[in-house]
């Protein structure tokens, strides 16, 4: 039996750091509904820094370092943790978890590594879905909730994490007491890139964010598609600039797009890619008239900063392939998400398993120019 009113919670959504942005929704309803409550949030190493701006919603934060966690998790369900197989970070944060003494964890999602997490801690409700990855249903006490699945979902992501509440869910969303606006403001470093942000602004241009890389292979958008479009805009719109969004490992494939472009649009592009922390990218973020770029962890923070009214005027527009516009694309009202129907999407593979990434390919130029 589920506690109607829990006064200690704790959130787990280890990684990726698109996903932890789509669990933020989540986070916040479970400060409406239970404004109270001391809720906590279990979190990776690479994606902890994203839960800076929402922290008036946060009473804690346990960091557990990813690769460490990947190869202990399996020695902690075993209970063979005396053996020194578990490294010292690893059993720091789960020490720390269960200093807390957390009556409900929800886990958002879904796997072994983050489903072992509540059990070893002993905490004694644990919510999750009915039909998640591998075996982790077998590890939660509850299961309000089914995931839509990656092929034919019916819902967004984020609405598929909220589904996990509905043992909570009496009240409208109406009812829901409203939370004070989110402030925050990264500092960003005083240097001549970052201060053209603000010259453009003053000087009345536009900025168009360019996010062109992802981990996954078969959501690129083909680099000669990317040339054609900078190119283009930069021909209609003669006073918009680019900026160029990566992160450290991309700035060498951003180098070799730039190469094919003509000397004028090299001229108009603003590179910080590699040159941001994840909280400086919200920061930039907010300064994009609109963001476009393949379904990533940049279009995923764009999109909530316009739901969540911490930048009314930005738009995104999404380029997808592999993942479906529905599930994983933008959810605000000023998101277009862009694909074409071939049969064999969405496939959900990281690498086209035709070889040939039709979905990104098949996606025109002509099509993407219009939404800008």
């Amino acid at each position: 039996m589920l506690p109607k009113e829990p006064k200690r919670i704790l959130l787990v959504r280890l990684s990726a750091n698109g996903d932890i942005v789509q669990s933020f929704d989540t986070l916040k309803r479970l400060r409406q509904r239970f404004p109270h409550a001391f809720i906590g949030w279990a979190v990776g190493e690479a994606g902890a820094s994203l839960l800076k701006p929402v922290m008036p919603w946060l009473n804690a934060v346990h960091i557990l370092p990813n690769k460490a966690w990947s190869k202990a998790w399996v020695w902690e369900l075993l209970h063979l943790n005396k053996l020194g197989h578990v490294d010292a970070k690893v059993h720091h944060c789960l020490n720390e978890i269960h200093a807390q003494h957390y009556e409900l964890a929800i886990d958002v999602q879904g796997l072994n590594k983050s489903a072992v997490l509540p059990f070893v801690v002993g905490i004694p409700h644990r919510v999750g879905f009915a039909n998640a990855r591998e075996q982790a249903r077998f590890l939660y006490t509850a299961t309000p909730a089914c995931l839509g699945g990656f092929f034919q979902p019916t819902q967004h992501a984020t609405q598929e994490f909220l589904s996990l509440l509905a043992p909570w869910n009496k009240h409208l969303e109406a009812d829901l007491p409203d939370l004070a606006p989110l402030e925050w403001k990264p500092p960003l470093p005083k240097t001549p890139l970052f201060n053209a942000l603000d010259v453009a602004h003053e000087e009345g241009k536009s900025l168009i964010g360019l996010a062109p890389f992802t981990m996954w292979a078969s959501k690129h958008w083909d680099s000669s598609h990317w040339q054609g479009l900078i190119e283009s805009v930069f021909e209609k719109h003669p006073h918009a600039l680019g900026v160029c969004i990566g992160s450290p490992a991309e700035v060498e494939k951003w180098q070799t797009l730039a190469q094919g472009l003509s000397q004028n649009a090299q001229a108009r592009l603003i590179h910080l890619e590699g040159q941001t922390s994840l909280l400086q990218l919200m920061h930039v973020l907010k300064k994009l008239d609109v963001l476009v770029g393949s379904d990533s962890a940049p279009l995923h923070l764009m999109d909530w900063l316009i739901r969540e009214g911490v930048h009314s005027t930005g738009k995104v527009v999404s380029l997808l392939g592999p993942t479906h516009p529905l599930r994983t694309g933008g959810a605000s009202g000023k998101a277009v998400n862009l694909h074409v129907n071939l049969p064999c999407m969405p496939c959900h593979k990281k690498v086209c398993p035709l070889g040939t990434n039709a979905c990104m390919k098949t996606l025109s130029v002509v099509t993407v120019l219009s939404q800008l």
